[in-house]
């Protein structure tokens, strides 16, 4: 069987495939939009009123941007993304004692900033440092366990000669992605 390869079929190929993945991108949007899971954090994670859906940790989106300012290195904003399952991981290991946290909190501030003056990459090294620091915030804590977000989105702001110190900012994955996105498009 022949195909048509005027600029007419092919155009009105093109047509018909756009058709179906906009098609395709509204059911997803609309199943994404109506969320009636449980608490995926709990032990009935996943479990619906029917208990056929399940939804899983990994699923579940955590977008971090750091906005680091060093006098030696100046100002940069480093994105990064990660799941739900990672990153609680992370935060229930740096948050098994007071004692822990805060040693963790100093110890990762330091290597952090280590990192962000050297000539390291910013790579998973760096991530995992920054994200051990990050949990160690209660404000963090407070995100996780309010259940406001079927995903989140965290901004950081550390201060390089303090490790007490930082601002700490908590939202929704997409918005976080939007302003990653407007940040980068700038």
């Amino acid at each position: 069987m022949a195909t048509k390869t005027t600029r007419a079929a092919n155009a009105q190929r093109r047509a018909t495939k756009a058709k179906k993945r906009n098609a395709l991108a509204q059911q997803i949007k609309a199943k994404a939009s109506v969320n009636n899971f449980s608490n995926p954090k709990t032990k009935n994670m996943g479990q619906t009123k029917s208990g056929n859906a399940k939804i899983e940790a990994k699923d579940i989106r955590v977008g971090i941007s750091f906005f680091m300012n060093h006098p030696k290195v100046g100002h940069q904003v480093i994105d990064f993304a990660t799941d739900l399952e990672r990153f609680t991981t992370t935060y229930n290991h740096v948050n098994q004692s007071e004692e822990y946290r805060y040693s963790s909190k100093y110890q990762f501030h330091n290597m952090m900033m280590d990192l962000y003056v050297s000539d390291a990459p910013i790579d998973e090294i760096f991530f995992t440092i920054a994200m051990h620091f990050l949990v160690t915030f209660d404000s963090v804590g407070a995100a996780l366990k309010s259940n406001k977000f079927p995903n989140y989105g965290f901004m950081i702001e550390p201060v390089y000669d303090d490790f007490e110190a930082g601002m700490v900012g908590t939202l929704d994955y997409d918005s976080w992605d939007y302003g990653r996105i407007t940040r980068n498009a700038a």
